[in-house]
């Protein structure tokens, strides 16, 4: 069993709490913070409540609704886009400037601009199908309603495996690796998978 110091469960239960929304009840090497079960959300203040928050569905659609864009590749979708029934498809993340190493990326509508980064996107707290999936792959897919695991490049990635660490940012659309990137990685990363609030 590892050693954790008090400063390690602190943070470890911050890190379940806000990036999972999860109760801390375990260390890490016993439960990892996607097997937490005990919901634990962060109470929204008045001025940010998602009004329609109801209509969210306990199983992430494949296509867009009212209240839900769907990030992912649907082959039977009205279109590409955000109105209702389309999807809204794949997202090939845009480097962070501002930060070395190319350790962090924004989550744009536009690859590129960095000014049309997607927020609020919705946590597991609302269902398992929400829980957002990563991949890498070289640059140049863009945005789009295309099946990224036909590409041969593709390779998903998983926030608690070796060299492959990473948190998502679920309010600002931010993606951030865990240290220093493995030199091996491509960029940049596409999102798979995810939904956000409309």
């Amino acid at each position: 069993m590892p050693t954790y110091d008090l400063n390690d469960v602190i943070t470890n239960r911050i890190d379940k709490k806000v990036n999972y929304g999860k109760a801390r009840t375990a260390f890490d090497h016993e439960k990892g913070p996607n097997n937490e079960a005990i919901v634990s959300p962060i109470p929204n203040p008045t001025h940010n409540l998602w009004i329609d928050s109801h209509l969210i569905p306990a199983v992430a659609d494949i296509v867009n609704t009212v209240t839900v864009t769907s990030y992912q590749h649907n082959s039977a979708a009205s279109g590409f886009g955000t109105a209702v029934g389309e999807s809204a498809g794949v997202i090939e993340l845009t480097r962070d400037p501002t930060v070395a190493d190319q350790r962090s990326w924004l989550a744009c509508s536009t690859v590129g601009t960095q000014s049309t980064r997607l927020n609020n996107w919705l946590r597991a707290t609302y269902g398992a199908t929400y829980l957002p999936k990563f991949a890498i792959a070289l640059a140049g897919g863009g945005n789009g309603n295309y099946d990224i695991t036909a590409r041969s490049d593709y390779e998903e990635i998983y926030p608690q495996s070796t060299n492959e660490e990473y948190y998502w940012d679920y309010e600002s659309g931010v993606f951030v690796m865990v240290g220093d990137p493995n030199g091996n990685l491509r960029d940049p990363l596409l999102t798979q998978s995810g939904g956000n609030y409309t």
